[in-house]
């Protein structure tokens, strides 16, 4: 699995949707388990759908080298991770299968969303969907979602990152914490 975040489900500005990542076999670097960017979650891409480009998409080799942690579980412990943390998945090297589960949860009072971008369309907007279950069940990433419910749309100010703004972002707030929060938060602690 390359190195990605997963598609954002919710307005994570307010919410936050998790994902259960659980091995079905031992999972260790040999057999291409889960590997995280610590501290990832909520820095980057906050658009996030299946056609729209992403930010790190130029350096992700560099990422790879340098900033995963593997997560070398055994068969059936489970890992969660917010849907927006960085994470790669390396081949599998091994002559076994590395099978997997994985479940996505949404907080129940929200409707989950869908970041939507027609490229033949327009490069630069980005349609946000109401979606339930049975869109993902259905749905093709490769075509405009049928049935949904628009909610807005808005521009999509595409910037591709470099490796120092990466690093930059590691170390500020995330994107869903109230400006001066972590300078006040540290303050506090001192």
């Amino acid at each position: 699995m390359p190195l990605h975040e997963n598609w954002a489900f919710v307005d994570e500005r307010k919410y936050t949707s998790v994902s259960i990542w659980c091995p079905l076999v031992d999972s260790f670097e040999e057999n291409g388990t889960l590997q995280v960017v610590p501290g990832s979650h909520k820095r980057f891409g906050e658009v996030r759908g299946p056609m729209i480009p992403w930010e790190l998409e130029n350096i992700k080799h560099e990422i790879i080298k340098d900033y995963l942690v593997p997560m070398n579980i055994k068969a059936g412990t489970a890992i969660v991770l917010d849907d927006s943390i960085v994470h790669y998945s390396a081949l599998n090297k091994t002559n076994q299968l590395r099978l997997a589960i994985q479940l996505i949860l949404v907080p129940g009072e929200v409707p989950s969303i869908h970041y939507h971008m027609n490229p033949a369309k327009s490069k630069e907007v980005v349609e946000v969907l109401e979606v339930d279950t049975e869109f993902y069940m259905q749905f093709n990433p490769w075509k405009q979602p049928e049935g949904a419910k628009r909610l807005r749309s808005f521009n999509f100010d595409f910037k591709p990152m470099d490796i120092k703004t990466f690093n930059q972002k590691l170390q500020q707030p995330r994107f869903d914490e109230p400006v001066g929060f972590v300078s006040k938060l540290k303050a506090m602690l001192a």
